[in-house]
């Protein structure tokens, strides 16, 4: 993992950055650069006599912390939302605040990986069961209402009408006519939620498990998505390590 001071040397000229030099160390058009300042995402930024732009370490770091926070765009948009609230403490000036929201990202992170790694597992026992060398789970015990399996799943009630709908999964029925869900089909839940946290639409995941390579192909999508994870986790140390330099430049009051 790349180094805070790798990815964000020291400016030139009196310690500070022009528009031109700020932008390739970030990655980002200067144009977009200059588009986070009217959006807040970084602070006011000081013209020299030239009217030209310089950045110096405090802002260069807000503009770091924000492309690296705005990464984060696999969540939904509660998500999202946290991310721009996160950058707009550190622009502010309260790194304790940012921290918490760090913590809570990180949380979530951890939560993604552990059922990544779940769905492994559940691709893994399909895998012996399609090559003959694992029994399939029993399907008549415990059974669950819709309700019950979307707050195992961590979805809405409504989340699972949708995939039903789109052919991703069909619950049985009880003689009354109600849905529930057996553990084969809480299994296929669970896989699919964490094929919609890697952003594939419900057409896409359909097209995964009534594909000819099914498994490979199952297999190669949830490896994509924990490679991903661990990027943003990667991401989520540097956001950390950005903070944590804004206080030494003063930039933040320690909370």
């Amino acid at each position: 993992m790349a180094k805070l001071r790798d990815l964000l040397p020291p400016g030139a000229g009196n310690g500070t950055y022009s528009c031109s030099e700020l932008s390739r160390l970030i990655g980002r058009h200067p144009n977009t650069l200059r588009k986070y300042e009217g959006w807040g995402f970084i602070g006011k930024v000081p013209r020299g006599p030239n009217g030209y732009r310089r950045y110096d370490r405090k802002l260069a770091l807000e503009a770091l912390f924000s492309v690296t926070a705005l990464r984060a765009g696999f969540q939904e948009w509660q998500g999202r939302r946290r991310m721009k609230a996160m950058i707009a403490k550190v622009v502010e000036g309260d790194c304790g605040a940012a921290r918490e929201i760090l913590a809570l990202y990180r949380a979530e992170l951890a939560k993604c990986a552990a059922e990544a790694a779940a769905a492994r597992d559940i691709l893994e026992s399909w895998r012996r069961r399609e090559g003959g060398r694992e029994a399939g789970r029993p399907e008549r015990t415990g059974l669950l209402y819709r309700g019950e399996a979307a707050r195992r799943i961590g979805v809405a009630p409504d989340t699972l009408r949708d995939w039903e709908r789109s052919g991703l999964v069909e619950p049985g029925r009880l003689p009354n006519g109600r849905r529930v869900y057996a553990p084969g089909d809480m299994d296929k839940l669970a896989v699919i939620r964490v094929l919609r946290q890697a952003d594939y639409s419900l057409v896409g995941i359909l097209h995964l498990f009534k594909g000819k390579t099914a498994m490979e192909d199952l297999g190669f999508a949830r490896d994509r998505w924990e490679e991903t994870l661990s990027g943003l986790a990667e991401d989520s140390v540097l956001l950390g390590e950005i903070v944590d330099e804004l206080e030494t430049v003063r930039a933040c009051p320690v909370r």
